[in-house]
C-alpha cells in the first residue's frame, strides 16, 4: 500500500474545517483587551444610572475578571457538551450547528450588549461566544485526525493553530480604540467574527462526513467514495486504507471514560492528552492574549502606544505560526513541544528580571519586557499551540480519540478560566513576580513531557502506542 496523501479537495476541506472554527477563539480572546477602557466607561455609566454614584474601584476589580473569564466559562461548558452532542449530530453537522450558534451569540452580545451597555448582557454574551470556542477545540482535532492522511496529520493539525494566531492578530488590530474598539463601534468589532462562520457554512454544503464516522454508521460505500475524494491515488489504494480504518473502528466501539481508565495504554493516552492541553494554558498564554495592554502598561509602556505594542506582538505570533508548521513537519510535534517550553521558561525569567530591576533602568526595562513577551508568544504560537494539536492526534487512537478529546478539552478550559481570572489579581498582589507561577508550571510540564510522552516523528501508530503499553 502506497503512503496515502491528501488530494486538493481534501486539503481544501481540511483547511476550511479547521481554520475558520479555530479563528474564533483566537479573535475572541484578544479582541476585548483594547476594549477594556471603553468597557470600564460603559460599566460606570450603567452603574451610575442604577445607583446614583460612580462605580467604586473594588466593583470594577471584580467585574473585569468576571467579564473576561466568562468567555472561558462558556468554552468550558462547550467542551463538556461536545461529547454528548456527538451522540446526536455527525461531525460535520455539529460543526455547522457550532457556527450557527456563533452567529446567534454575536447577535446577543453585539446587539443587546451594544445597545444597553448592561454588564449582565455583556457577560452573558461573552459566555455564549465561548460555547462555540469550546466545541471547536474538541471537535476540530477529532475531525482533522479522521479526515487527514496519517503521514500528513502533523502538518494539518497545525492549520487550526494558525487560525488561532490569525484570529489573535485580527482581534487587537481591529480593536484599537481609534478603530473598532471604542464605546460605539465595539459591536461592529464582535460582528466581524461572523465572517468565518458564514464562509464555512456556505462551503460545507460540498464537504463530506469523515470516513471513520461513515464506517461506524455501516456506510462503507459512502466511506469509500469519501476517501476517493479526500486522497490521491486509485480506488485500490483507497480500499486498502479503508480496510485499515475499518479494522481500527470495528475492533472496539468508541470507548467511554471507564473503559479508558481500566486499560493502561488508553489511560496513558488520557493522561498525556490532559497534560498537553493543561500545558497550553498554564504557560500563561491568557495573561498575554487577554490582558496584553494591561501587562504592557504595568511594565511601563505609554498607554498611548500600548495597543500598537500589542498588535506588534500578535503579528509576530501569526508569523511564527506560519513558520511553525514547517518546524513541526521537520522535527516532529514531540520535540517542538519540548523546545517551546524551554523558550517559555526563558521568556518568563527575562520578563521577571525586567520588572524586578526596572528601577535600575526605567527607560530600558519596559522595552525588555516587550522583548520577553515577544519571545514567549513566538514560542507558544510557533511551538506549543501548533505541536499540541498534532501530538494529540498522534498519541490517541480511533476507539479513544473522541472521548479523550472531550475530557482533555475540559481540562484545557478549567485552566484557561483559572489563568484568565487570576492574572489581574496576580498583577495587583505579586507585581513584578506575577509570572513566576507560569514559570513553575512550564518547568513541571517540561519534565513531564521528557519522561512520559513518546517520540512521534516518523513513527507508526503501533510504535507510538508501544510506549503507552
Amino acid at each position: 500500500m502506497k503512503e496515502p496523501k491528501n488530494s486538493r479537495f481534501g486539503k481544501v476541506t481540511l483547511f476550511l474545517t479547521a481554520f475558520p472554527a479555530l479563528f474564533l477563539p483566537g479573535f475572541y480572546f484578544t479582541s476585548f483587551g483594547p476594549v477594556i477602557p471603553a468597557l470600564r466607561y460603559m460599566y460606570n455609566v450603567t452603574y451610575t444610572a442604577r445607583n446614583g454614584v460612580p462605580m467604586p474601584e473594588d466593583q470594577w476589580i471584580v467585574l473585569l475578571p468576571v467579564t473576561m473569564s466568562f468567555l472561558v466559562v462558556g468554552a468550558f461548558v462547550g467542551g463538556i457538551l461536545t461529547k454528548y452532542l456527538l451522540l446526536i449530530f455527525s461531525r460535520k453537522h455539529l460543526l455547522q450547528v457550532t457556527h450557527l450558534f456563533n452567529l446567534l451569540a454575536i447577535l446577543v452580545l453585539a446587539l443587546i450588549g451594544g445597545l444597553t451597555w448592561s454588564y449582565e448582557a455583556i457577560i452573558v454574551g461573552r459566555f455564549m461566544i465561548g460555547l462555540p470556542c469550546g466545541v471547536a477545540y474538541s471537535l476540530i482535532p477529532l475531525m482533522v485526525a479522521e479526515m487527514c492522511a496519517f503521514s500528513q496529520r502533523a502538518v494539518w493539525h497545525t492549520i487550526g493553530g494558525i487560525g488561532i494566531c490569525f484570529g489573535g492578530l485580527c482581534g487587537p488590530a481591529f480593536a484599537h480604540p481609534k478603530g473598532l474598539g471604542n464605546i460605539y463601534r465595539w459591536p461592529i468589532l464582535i460582528s466581524c467574527a461572523s465572517i468565518p462562520s458564514l464562509i464555512y457554512l456556505m462551503a460545507s454544503i460540498w464537504f463530506p462526513e469523515t470516513p471513520p464516522y461513515l464506517l461506524r454508521q455501516n456506510k462503507r460505500d459512502a466511506a469509500l467514495e469519501t476517501l476517493k475524494k479526500l486522497r490521491l491515488g486509485d480506488e485500490d489504494d483507497c480500499k486498502m486504507e479503508m480496510n485499515v480504518i475499518l479494522k481500527e473502528t470495528t475492533a472496539e466501539n468508541v470507548l467511554g471514560i471507564r473503559a479508558i481508565f481500566k486499560n493502561k495504554q488508553y489511560r496513558n493516552q488520557l493522561i498525556g492528552s490532559c497534560a498537553l492541553y493543561a500545558n497550553v494554558m498554564l504557560t500563561g498564554i491568557n495573561n498575554i492574549s487577554i490582558y496584553a495592554d494591561v501587562v504592557f502598561i504595568a511594565a511601563g509602556i505609554d498607554p498611548e502606544i500600548v495597543t500598537f505594542a500589542t498588535i506588534g506582538i500578535f503579528a509576530l505570533q501569526f508569523i511564527a505560526s506560519l513558520f511553525g508548521s514547517k518546524v513541526v513537519d521537520r522535527f516532529g510535534s514531540y520535540k517542538v513541544n519540548i523546545g517551546a517550553n524551554v523558550i517559555a521558561i526563558f521568556a518568563h525569567i527575562l520578563f521577571t528580571i525586567s520588572q524586578a530591576t526596572s528601577h535600575l533602568a526605567p527607560n530600558v526595562m519596559p522595552f525588555l519586557a516587550i522583548v520577553a513577551v515577544a519571545i514567549f508568544v513566538v514560542g507558544w504560537s510557533g511551538g506549543t499551540n501548533l505541536a499540541t494539536f498534532a501530538l494529540l492526534g498522534e498519541i490517541t487512537t480511533e476507539p479513544t480519540r473522541q472521548t479523550i478529546m472531550a475530557y482533555a478539552s475540559i481540562v484545557l478550559w478549567i485552566f484557561s478560566w483559572a489563568v484568565t481570572f487570576v492574572s489581574p489579581l496576580l498583577q495587583i498582589y505579586l507585581g513584578a513576580y506575577n509570572l513566576t507561577i507560569w514559570l513553575g508550571c512550564s518547568i513541571l510540564f517540561l519534565i513531564f513531557m521528557l519522561i512520559f510522552l513518546p517520540e512521534t516523528n516518523k513513527k507508526t501508530s503501533e510504535e507510538i502506542q508501544a510506549k503507552f503499553k
